[in-house]
C-alpha cells in the first residue's frame, strides 16, 4: 500500500468513499440479482410444475370424457343422430387427448417423454380399434351394445397401456416436483448466506483499505513527531524521510529545508563561536605579556632610581 503515500489525503478519503459506495452497488446488486434468480427458479418451478399437471389432468379428463362417449354411442346405437353426436364428442376428446400429450411433451423429462410416448400409443392404438368398430357398425356388422363390447375386449390392452403410462406419469411428475422443491429448499437456504458471505467480504476489504489510509496518514506523522522531538532535544543529526507526494510530504520537505537551514546557521554560530574564543585567546595572551613587560619595566625604574 505504499502508493498511497502518492495520493493526496483528500483523494484518499475520495477513494475510501467511492470504494464504500461501489461496494454497498455492488452488494446490493448481488442481493437483487440473487432474490431474482431464486424467485424465478421458483416461479419456474411452480409453472411449471402446474402446466405439466394440468396437461396431465387434461388427458386424464379427457380419456374419460372419451370412454363414456364410447359407450354412449354403444347405448344409442338404434338412433343415427345421437350416434353421430356422440362419435363427434369422442373424436373431439381423441384430439383433446393428443393436444393434452403434445402439451406435456415439452414439459416432460425424458423418462416422463418415454411414458408420454407408450401412452400414445395406446391412445392410437384405441383410436384404431374403435374407428373400425365404428365402421362395422356404420355396415350393419354390430346391431346390439353387447357385440359391440365384445368386439372392443382386444381393445383393452392399448386402454390399460394408456392408463398404466398415465398413472406411471403422475407418480414420475409427483417426484419430479418433491425434488425439485428439494433442491430449492436447498438453494433458497444457501441464499441468505451467500449474501452475508458477499457482506463479510466486501466489510473485509473496506476494512482493510480504511487501516491502509489511516497507516498512510498516521505513519509519516509519527515519524514527523519523532524527528521534531529529536531536533528539540538538540540532536540536528535526525533526518526527515520525505518519500510521499502528499500533504504530509510537502510539509515533511519544508521541515527538511528549514532543518537544512537551521543546521547550516547553527553551524555558522559555531563558526563564530570558534573565531570568537580563538580571538579572545590571543587577547588575554597578549593582555599576559603586556602585564609582563609593564611589571618588567616597573622593576627597571624601581633599580635605576
Amino acid at each position: 500500500m505504499n502508493f498511497l503515500f502518492n495520493i493526496r489525503i483528500r483523494s484518499r478519503l475520495l477513494l475510501l468513499l467511492a470504494f464504500s459506495l461501489a461496494a454497498l452497488l455492488a452488494l446490493g446488486a448481488f442481493s437483487t440479482l440473487t432474490i431474482q434468480r431464486e424467485t424465478g427458479r421458483a416461479t419456474a418451478f411452480i409453472d411449471g410444475e402446474f402446466e405439466a399437471v394440468q396437461a396431465v389432468s387434461e388427458v386424464r379428463s379427457a380419456i374419460g370424457n372419451a370412454r363414456r362417449y364410447e359407450k354412449d354411442v354403444f347405448l344409442n346405437m338404434g338412433d343415427e343422430k345421437e350416434t353421430l353426436r356422440y362419435t363427434d364428442l369422442w373424436n373431439a376428446e381423441l384430439a383433446s387427448i393428443r393436444k393434452a400429450i403434445a402439451r406435456a411433451l415439452a414439459l416432460a423429462s425424458p423418462a416422463e417423454a418415454a411414458l408420454l410416448d407408450g401412452m400414445r400409443k395406446g391412445i392410437e392404438g384405441y383410436d384404431k380399434g374403435f374407428r373400425a368398430i365404428l365402421g362395422q357398425m356404420e355396415r350393419g356388422e354390430l346391431n346390439d351394445p353387447w357385440a359391440a363390447n365384445k368386439a372392443m375386449a382386444p381393445l383393452k390392452t392399448d386402454i390399460r397401456q394408456a392408463d398404466k403410462a398415465l398413472a406411471d406419469l403422475s407418480v414420475s411428475i409427483s417426484a419430479r416436483a418433491i425434488a425439485q422443491r428439494k433442491a430449492l429448499a436447498v438453494t433458497g437456504s444457501q441464499a441468505p448466506w451467500l449474501v452475508a458471505g458477499a457482506t463479510v467480504g466486501v466489510s473485509v476489504l473496506a476494512t482493510l483499505l480504511l487501516l491502509a489510509i489511516i497507516h498512510s496518514i498516521i505513519s509519516p506523522i509519527k515519524h514527523l513527531q519523532d524527528t521534531a522531538g529529536a531536533w528539540g532535544n538538540g540532536d540536528l543529526t535526525a533526518q526527515l524521510n520525505a518519500s510521499g507526494r502528499d500533504e504530509i510530504g510537502d510539509v515533511q520537505r519544508d521541515l527538511g529545508s528549514m532543518h537544512t537551514a537551521l543546521v547550516q546557521l547553527v553551524g555558522e554560530v559555531r563558526s563564530g563561536v570558534d573565531i570568537v574564543r580563538n580571538n579572545t585567546a590571543e587577547i588575554t595572551h597578549a593582555n599576559g605579556d603586556l602585564s609582563d613587560r609593564t611589571e618588567q619595566a616597573a622593576n627597571s625604574l624601581q633599580k635605576a632610581s
